[in-house]
């Protein structure tokens, strides 16, 4: 017996003493037992329809479990891509995530920013500037590029002053190889480092008074060796002036003891006791060079370079003191090496000339710049002097005499051979 109830379907079955009634929706499944058998009406629900842990009964057999996934709470984090919503079954009590700061007049004008369009235009309050922003960083200031130019700063051991500037996270510290104990005044205490300076170099404490015992009458090559009346002390030694008694010539200023006492009009010459390339500031310069070691070794008077640069006048003949042509010439260590002008142009010195302005001897290195005759003038006027002794070119080159030599005459100023004015060499000095 079948009627029609509304929207429902009214089914009767009468087999076999059997009788079953159910009303059932159309689109779904209904299993009725009658008799032992089942009778099915299938609707279209699938597990995938229905949630899991829930069971239904369909086409496919009863008590079905159902696979719908249960999300429970979703929450939505809006970014700045798509996000994909999980299918499944959602609780309601889900939401996407909102942010009060949302709104028009927090976002740059004319940007949007999920359907929030941007009103705002000023940096209400101390705007950045490029001198705000790292050297060549860039950052935006309403809406306008802005290139940085804050420098990177460095502290320097030697400044006080910290520049305004940005600065690298590092360990300060500062390095001077100078901040020794030696350099510190004695009971001082710097940086933990206590001194221990009490005079400077080449001075010694006497008496608890820092003194230079190379010039100091009254400590003269050592605390408490006083020179006499009469002398001074150069050098490390006692020297006496004209007058005084003496035993050698070193015991003289002049270098001249004649008949036990120092005389004046003895002359001294040395060979510079350093080396030098041609370029020697001209004549000036090497006679000043001469000056500066004479006084070094404590000898008194005018030097002068036995050096020519090619001219008439720029010979030794010519720019030395000849007023006093009958006085001896001996070297620094008091040693005769000519009675007068006349010998020592002769082509022959009475001894070489190979002790420097302490008198110590040389003699192993015999090469020298001269460009002079043996007797006193030039030897080569065009050439042969390295432009007046103002150049060390290795493309020119000059005549040069050999301290060493004992022949032939005059070799000892003057040869045939050149060499580059590159190379180092001695050369003469003799006081005027």
């Amino acid at each position: 017996m079948i009627k029609k109830l509304h929207s429902l379907t009214m089914i009767s079955t009468l087999v076999a003493g059997f009788f079953a009634c159910s009303a059932v929706a159309a689109d779904k499944v209904v299993v009725i037992p009658l008799g032992g058998k089942n009778t099915a009406i299938v609707g279209d629900a699938v597990a995938a329809d229905v949630l899991d842990g829930k069971t239904f009964s369909g086409e496919s057999g009863v008590g079905i479990p159902g696979t719908m996934p249960d999300n429970g709470a979703v929450l939505i984090h809006p970014s700045d891509s798509d996000q994909s919503i999980p299918s499944g079954y959602h609780n309601g009590s889900g939401s996407v995530v909102g942010d009060a700061a949302l709104t028009p007049d927090n976002i740059k004008d004319g940007v949007s920013l999920f359907d929030q369009t941007g009103t705002f235009t000023s940096e209400s309050t101390n705007p950045m500037t490029a001198a705000d922003l790292r050297n060549s960083k860039v950052g935006f200031v309403n809406g306008v590029k802005i290139t940085g130019t804050m420098p990177t700063g460095d502290i320097y051991p030697f400044s006080s002053t910290v520049p305004a500037a940005y600065y690298e996270e590092t360990d300060l510290q500062s390095e001077d190889y100078d901040l020794s104990p030696y350099n510190i005044k004695a009971g001082v205490e710097i940086f933990g480092i206590r001194g221990t300076y009490d005079c400077p170099e080449k001075f010694d404490k006497c008496s608890d008074t820092c003194v230079d015992t190379d010039y100091d009458p009254g400590n003269c090559g050592a605390c408490g060796e006083v020179c006499e009346p009469g002398s001074y002390c150069a050098a490390g030694s006692c020297l006496k002036f004209d007058g005084s008694a003496c035993t050698f010539n070193g015991d003289c200023v002049s270098r001249f003891c004649d008949n036990g006492e120092c005389q004046e009009g003895g002359k001294v010459a040395f060979i510079t006791g350093d080396f030098s390339n041609a370029n020697l500031g001209g004549l000036t310069g090497a006679d000043n060079h001469c000056n500066y070691l004479a006084r070094g070794a404590g000898l008194a008077g005018d030097f002068k370079a036995w050096l020519s640069d090619g001219t008439v006048e720029g010979s030794p003949a010519a720019r030395f003191d000849r007023t006093t042509d009958d006085v001896p010439y001996h070297n620094a260590s008091g040693s005769d090496i000519a009675p007068n002008w006349a010998g020592l142009t002769d082509g022959t010195l009475d001894r070489r000339l190979t002790t420097d302005q302490h008198g110590q001897s040389v003699v192993t290195y015999r090469d020298v710049w001269s460009n002079v005759w043996f007797d006193g003038t030039a030897l080569k006027t065009e050439t042969g002097h390295c432009l007046g002794w103002t150049s060390d070119s290795d493309a020119l080159e000059t005549y040069i005499g050999y301290a060493a030599a004992t022949s032939p005459a005059g070799a000892w100023t003057a040869t045939d051979e050149k060499e580059s004015c590159a190379l180092e060499n001695r050369y003469y000095c003799f006081e005027q």
